[in-house]
């Protein structure tokens, strides 16, 4: 496997690794350092997989895509993901937007993300190995 997939991948590993743990301690509620960690860790993690995207396709001899979700989409499109965890990972774009851009992000939009999204990363983690 490449050296920057690998590398990657085991950035977007250990930041799911620290949310979740963050995220089942329940300190993120109270404590804003911690929820701003939390956050930066989506974030990071979020970066992570766009740079992944980015390597497989110029791996497989594609043009980088200017966005993306449109990363994504060739991903998809190369059988690497399917539909469903394409769409989970261009949700993931939108709190990736907020966190890098000072946004206020509610505590509950965290929540909902963590529970309903942050489990696409890790899906996606097996796929790019997969390549």
């Amino acid at each position: 496997m490449d050296e920057l997939l690998k590398a990657k991948l085991n950035t977007i590993e250990t930041c799911l690794s620290w949310i979740k743990e963050q995220h089942q301690s329940g300190e993120w509620h109270e404590n804003a350092l911690v929820r701003k960690e939390l956050l930066l860790n989506l974030e990071k993690a979020c970066q992570a997989s766009i740079d992944c995207t980015s390597q497989v396709i110029s791996l497989k001899n594609f043009t980088p895509p200017k966005l993306a979700k449109e990363g994504f989409d060739m991903l998809e499109n190369l059988g690497v993901v399917d539909r469903e965890l394409s769409n989970h990972l261009k949700k993931m774009l939108a709190i990736r937007g907020l966190v890098s851009h000072d946004e206020k992000v509610k505590p509950a939009m965290i929540e909902s993300f963590i529970i309903n999204e942050v489990g696409c990363l890790g899906e996606f983690c097996r796929a790019i190995k997969k390549v």
